[in-house]
């Protein structure tokens, strides 16, 4: 039933996964590195639409590239108030 509808819109769905999170928009702080990427990929594989905050560039578009249709990445520090106003 859920892959369907992932299948249709677009989402990334593992086979032995339950989409519960197929139409949810999460954001992720720290999520190019440690347990922000972990729970990134996570939510990713359970059909979440997932903004990615992080610091990290490069590991950020590694994950965006395997989930074209779900992640969207921000590159920016959330210790910086100055990136957090801009980005």
């Amino acid at each position: 039933m859920f892959h369907g509808l992932a299948d249709k819109i677009g989402v990334a769905v593992k086979d032995n996964v339950q989409p519960y999170f197929v139409n949810k928009r999460i954001v992720v702080i720290g999520a190019s590195s440690g347990v922000g990427e972990a729970l990134s990929y996570w939510y990713l594989n359970h059909g979440a639409m997932v903004v990615m905050v992080g610091k990290d560039e490069e590991k950020l578009k590694v994950i965006g590239k395997q989930y074209p249709h779900q992640a969207t990445c921000v590159v920016a520090n959330i210790t910086d108030d100055y990136q957090c106003k801009v980005s």
